[in-house]
């Protein structure tokens, strides 16, 4: 009689738990997006408690040696900085064309969805240590949209939707590419928490965002896309970024087809752009001037010689550029084409590793013929990139009666330009 008893209890325990973890799920707004390692939802508070005095509740199935937590993507000289959670430290990794960037079912993606705070499993070639491919992970959970949370930092604890989730002092908070602190977080925000089971890997401040995609890119997959001043991306079939909400000039270029329009992308919204609309007539050419420091210099575009004293016709898209001089360190460039006419500054540095000629990055307004758009361009970010590096180019405007022209330099730039209109 004691053993049926037992058992009818132990039975009646478990629906209790199971119901319980329906109505913890269903409470929040956010939803699971990613992951089979969702948290564990029949854990009492006080088991949690007990949990957080050992040195991991991390699911122990989970090889963290493997995974990478995306900190930031700097499309201008191709590197992306993870923080390895297995041996919690920062480090510094380069990619290429043929880096493959997969989502978490195996379906190649855009780098543009590589957002801070997700994570990652990364493959490097043996030889020169680049990234071969980078892919969203299956084993750590994602919730999105959350809107019922509260944050208690004296116990180094968050809930979500009344369930109780724990962080270490490795926890990592941005707000769009900037890391901020837990603190900087107010009950209006919108999150996308990340973590492995009970506890917290990273937490996103997404409010205020939007979402473009793009449609009929089959003409511009593999050339570039350009949005505002800041993000460079190259084209991909149906290609989606999220966007911090605002005005934007978007303009896009390949195989001397392209052209610019300014979008406005609203918070939680999509925002649709028919890439068709961009095409516009081709084949359309920029007339390119460049002025380089160095004499003797032997200045190659797309593998084939060219003399730099003269301005050069360069169909829209991206080319190779790549300056050789003696006594001077080879510079090579790719070049994002999709304006009328440019100037390029050119500085190279000497083996000795001084610089021929240092130029400060101009501040740069243009604007278009072919929209009506307004917005602003800063060199901020640009002058930045230049202290950083031995390198120095800029991207100036050239003017005439109507217009200014601009050609940005990309993918391995110091800078890069929008174009507006009064």
């Amino acid at each position: 009689m004691k053993k049926t008893s037992i058992f009818f209890i132990a039975i009646l325990y478990s629906c209790i738990l199971i119901f319980l973890t329906g109505c913890t799920q269903n409470t929040s707004k956010g939803q699971i997006e990613a992951g089979v390692r969702a948290p564990s939802q029949t854990k009492t508070e006080e088991a949690v408690d007990v949990e957080e005095e050992t040195e991991s509740t991390v699911d122990e199935t989970v090889d963290v040696k493997t995974l990478y937590e995306v900190l930031s993507v700097n499309t201008t000289n191709s590197t992306i900085q993870l923080y390895s959670l297995g041996q919690k430290r920062q480090e510094a990794f380069t990619y290429n064309d043929g880096t493959g960037f997969l989502n978490k079912y195996g379906d190649y993606m855009s780098i543009a969805e590589l957002l801070p705070g997700r994570v990652v499993t990364i493959t490097q070639s043996p030889k020169t240590k680049e990234l071969m491919q980078v892919q969203i992970t299956t084993e750590v959970w994602e919730y999105d949209d959350i809107t019922r949370f509260s944050i208690e930092e004296d116990q180094d604890m968050i809930q979500i939707a009344g369930t109780k989730y724990y962080y270490e002092t490795d926890l990592k908070v941005f707000s769009d590419e900037n890391q901020i602190r837990l603190s900087d977080i107010t009950d209006k925000d919108i999150l996308r928490i990340i973590g492995i089971d009970r506890k917290i890997l990273s937490v996103s401040v997404t409010s205020g965002h939007g979402t473009i995609t793009l449609k009929n890119t089959e003409l511009f997959e593999g050339g570039w896309l350009s949005i505002g001043t800041k993000v460079y991306l190259p084209v991909t079939k149906d290609m989606q970024v999220e966007m911090t909400e605002g005005t934007y000039l978007l303009s896009v270029a390949n195989d001397g087809y392209g052209d610019s329009k300014e979008i406005v992308v609203t918070r939680g919204e999509e925002t649709v752009v028919d890439l068709n609309e961009l095409k516009g007539e081709g084949p359309k050419f920029c007339e390119v001037t460049f002025e380089v420091g160095v004499e003797n210099a032997v200045m190659t575009i797309d593998g084939e010689t060219i003399d730099y004293t003269k301005p050069q016709k360069l169909k829209y898209g991206v080319h190779k550029l790549e300056i050789v001089a003696e006594g001077y360190d080879t510079w090579s460039k790719r070049l994002y084409v999709h304006t009328s006419e440019a100037t390029i500054q050119v500085a190279m540095t000497s083996s000795s590793g001084s610089s021929e000629k240092t130029t400060d990055t101009e501040k740069t307004t243009e604007k278009t013929d072919t929209s009506s758009s307004s917005e602003k361009s800063s060199s901020s970010s640009a002058k930045s990139k230049t202290k950083s590096s031995t390198e120095t180019e800029t991207t100036k405007s050239k003017t005439n009666s109507d217009y200014y022209k601009t050609l940005s330099d990309v993918i391995d730039t110091l800078t890069g330009s929008s174009s507006s209109s009064d």
